[in-house]
């Protein structure tokens, strides 16, 4: 996990990343039940959030590795300055916000996380109900859901953003 409070101040909480693989071949339905969910947003579906691998990441191998961090600015955040964060925290070998595929095979290998905090994924962002709308983990009472959390407006500091990169 990196706590940031300022773009300027990046810190390493956890010196380590968390490391799961995407198995491209299977569909949103798929990844969504391989997470056991007690509830799922009935908005994400494969029309508001298709999954899109990299066609030279398909061509080369169907399951792809990755590695995550937790991005926890610790303070009220715009989406937009979360993915300027995300982009500061290692320049030479870059962060990308995580998209729906990663963020729910991240929930799937580490369901104990979003009991922890409320995890958001700003690489996939879909129009929904008048307004943009992202996949978020999160816990209501002892139910772990998949969420959707709107773009806009400001995150509260308990939120962490799954960044994410190809190992």
């Amino acid at each position: 996990m990196i706590a940031v409070n300022s773009a300027d101040d990046v810190t390493p909480i956890v010196p380590r990343a968390l490391c799961f693989a995407i198995d491209y071949g299977q569909s949103l339905e798929e990844m969504i039940a391989a997470g056991h969910y007690g509830r799922v947003n009935r908005n994400i579906t494969a029309k508001h959030f298709p999954i899109k691998p990299k066609r030279s990441l398909f061509i080369r191998r169907r399951v792809v590795r990755f590695e995550a961090q937790c991005i926890h600015p610790n303070r009220c955040i715009s989406s937009e300055n979360v993915l300027n964060v995300i982009g500061y925290v290692d320049t030479c070998n870059p962060w990308m916000p995580a998209n729906i595929e990663q963020i729910l095979s991240y929930g799937a290998v580490f369901p104990e996380e979003q009991c922890k905090h409320p995890i958001v994924g700003l690489g996939s962002v879909a129009e929904v109900i008048g307004g943009r709308g992202v996949p978020s983990l999160g816990r209501v009472n002892f139910s772990r859901e998949l969420l959707l959390s709107g773009w806009d407006g400001m995150w509260t500091p308990e939120y962490r953003f799954l960044a994410v990169r190809e190992i």
